[in-house]
């Protein structure tokens, strides 16, 4: 199959956008660059939608929301994609349109949508696929099961690989790998011939003419009933399986959660103990803080007087009333030897004399005047006062640092319990893990109840089996009497021989095709990883990566599990490459896919990058990548010559982008 174009109508974030793709044999590839939110995603999308009328995106109205705005109510506005391809020798054009209308509250009204097909043979007469037939036709093209192999982003192709790569879903692989390589037509070819009541075998049993004695219409209807039980037994069997394969699957789940929730235990822990040490640094902070308000309130006053009391004590370090008070004398005895006019060394003190002014001016300095001693006594109170204050700021200044490194503690106490509440999610792990404990047990209690019913089963279906050959047996004896059933006989005995030869050549193709996908796989796979490594495919598909020269299973890693379905894809993709190049007349292979891709390198290295850029052009037939801007240079410089087409996208707002 080979994508010619696709057309854009309205479609989320294109309004009219037609996109070309190459067709060439060598330059195949087409690469479309735009940035995060241009609509890579959407036209990867928009495939899955023009043929299946399904996309993955959470709002299902695919129409584009600044078209919806400018519509009038009730006036229907068509979207559409169109996509031509080409599928053997025929020429596809494939139409979905899904109309739309507002309504007068503005709400979105879809109509389902219309799938339409249009067929141009090799002679160019074009005809149109009735309506009733599209979806069957689609499915012949490419069935839906098998479109996320062809038609795939990162996060499909990791989910892929991590199934791949643990053995979940392996039946389907192998459903794929039936489908890709041509062995479906011949399993149900099988399954048509001999397997159940309505097979070409069981019908035979309801050609045989009875006998006289009804003994044969009696063992054919035991052989009828013995398969019946025998094809709900194998039914059940299978069941089974998978319940124990489910269950087993759920128990080493559950085991790898609890081996990360014991680490979510001690985080847990962690944050409680920080908790507790907020709250202790908080009650120490609420102290400290208490402590700086009543030093404050007890001494605010002398606090805020420091700086005038410091002034005034140098003033009055460089006044003169300093030393001349008189100690123990008072004002009284001044003014006794003035009235008596002699002082007590008998000089005479007469008013105007020099003595009687001096003797006069002692009254400045002695009690109840005496302003050397109120300065005296002003400065010893200061004094006291100043050194107190002083004690007061070197209490506030420590308690105020420890309060600081207190809040720093607390933030990142704080910053450490956000960061474990984010790993924790908001999770009880001690509840996580009992309850996790709870499912294992629940999971052994199923795996050995169906285990014992498993056994039984066996045990019944062999008897069954050997009850229904020992009938069978009885009615072929009995047959021979009768012309008519020993033609039916005859005839069972030509369905089993083909039945038996068709299955004997199945197994050999299995193993065939299952050995030749190993080998091409392990050949894409060493390219993006330089030897060391090697992939075994089993009897039911699933994928091991080995490291060579070691005995063992290696655990890979993400980058590697998308490694491993990349190469399984391309592996597939080549060998029916393959097939049609050399002209093969064996029709076990289907006709080859393009790989439509969108975002494929973001998980590997520039190297990984470089290796799978090389190898993707020559595994498939036709390759389509839809790429962020960022991986654009490193898959251009890579791709190189290969690349014949090339687009980017302008995104114009939100809500259109252009196709340059």
């Amino acid at each position: 199959m080979l994508l010619k174009s696709i057309e854009l109508k309205n479609f989320r974030q294109f309004i009219d956008e037609k996109i070309d793709f190459s067709v060439d044999e060598y330059k195949n590839v087409t690469i479309i660059i735009g940035e995060n939110g241009t609509g890579k995603t959407t036209s990867a999308q928009a495939f899955f939608w023009c043929f299946y009328g399904e996309t993955s995106f959470a709002d299902k109205n695919v129409i584009n929301k600044k078209v919806f705005a400018d519509m009038l109510p009730d006036v229907p506005t068509e979207v559409r994609v169109t996509i031509r391809l080409k599928h053997g020798d025929i020429e596809y054009t494939v139409i979905r349109t899904q109309n739309y209308t507002k309504t007068y509250s503005n709400k979105i009204n879809p109509e389902n949508s219309r799938l339409d097909i249009a067929k141009k043979d090799a002679s160019g007469n074009t005809t149109h696929v009735e309506h009733t037939r599209v979806e069957n036709e689609i499915n012949q093209i490419l069935p839906k099961d098998l479109s996320p192999y062809f038609f795939f982003d990162g996060e499909i192709i990791e989910k892929m690989s991590k199934e791949i790569t643990n053995g979940k879903k392996s039946a389907s692989f192998a459903e794929a790998v039936s489908d890709l390589t041509g062995l479906k037509a011949m399993s149900s070819a099988i399954k048509h011939l001999g397997q159940g009541k309505y097979s070409v075998l069981g019908k035979f049993n309801d050609e045989y003419i009875s006998d006289s004695d009804g003994i044969i219409k009696q063992l054919s209807e035991k052989i009828d009933m013995l398969q019946d039980k025998i094809d709900k037994a194998n039914l059940r069997l299978n069941e089974i399986d998978e319940c124990v394969a489910a269950a087993e699957e759920t128990k080493e789940q559950c085991g790898k959660d609890i081996m990360q929730y014991s680490d979510g235990a001690e985080l847990q822990k962690d944050r409680e103990k920080y908790g507790r040490q907020i709250v202790e640094k908080k009650s120490l902070k609420s102290q400290m803080t208490k402590d700086v308000i009543e030093a404050f309130n007890s001494q605010m006053t002398s606090f805020l007087s420091i700086t005038l009391a410091k002034k005034a004590l140098d003033m009055l370090a460089d006044s003169e009333l300093n030393g001349k008070d008189i100690p123990n004398m008072h004002a009284d005895t001044i003014n006794y030897l003035l009235s008596k006019g002699v002082c007590i060394c008998g000089t005479q003190l007469n008013e105007g004399s020099i003595a009687h002014a001096k003797v006069c001016e002692y009254l400045n300095y002695l009690p109840p005047y005496s302003i050397g001693v109120s300065v005296s006594n002003f400065i010893s109170d200061i004094r006291g006062r100043y050194s107190m204050n002083v004690t007061l700021h070197n209490v506030v200044a420590d308690k105020l640092n420890t309060i600081r490194s207190l809040d720093e503690s607390i933030e990142n106490l704080e910053e450490e319990i956000n960061n474990i509440s984010k790993k924790l999610d908001g999770k009880d792990f001690n509840k996580e893990v009992n309850e996790l404990n709870g499912r294992i047990k629940e999971c052994n209690k199923t795996i050995n109840k169906l285990r014992v019913e498993h056994d039984q089963l066996l045990e019944q279906l062999g008897a069954d089996e050997r009850e229904r050959k020992f009938a069978n047996d009885q009615r072929q004896n009995l047959s021979l009497h009768d012309k008519n059933n020993r033609q039916v006989e005859l005839f069972k005995a030509y369905t089993q021989a083909a039945y038996d030869s068709l299955n004997e050549e199945l197994k050999a193709k299995e193993s065939e095709t299952r050995e030749k996908l190993q080998k091409t796989i392990n050949e894409i796979f060493q390219n993006i990883y330089n030897g060391g490594l090697s992939l075994t495919i089993d009897e039911r598909y699933n994928i091991s990566v080995e490291v060579n020269e070691y005995d063992g299973v290696v655990e890979t890693s993400t980058a590697q599990s998308i490694a491993v379905i990349f190469a399984f894809i391309a592996a597939i993709s080549k060998m029916a490459k393959e097939n049609k190049i050399n002209g093969s007349e064996d029709q076990s292979y289907s006709e080859p896919y393009p790989l439509v891709m969108d975002a494929p390198l973001s998980a590997f290295d520039k190297r990984r990058i470089e290796s799978i850029c090389k190898a993707i052009p020559e595994t498939a037939e036709q390759v389509i990548i839809f790429i962020k801007d960022t991986d654009g240079d490193l898959a251009e410089k890579f791709l190189g010559d290969r690349i014949l087409k090339r687009h980017q996208f302008q995104k114009v707002d939100e809500l259109h982008t252009n196709l340059i």
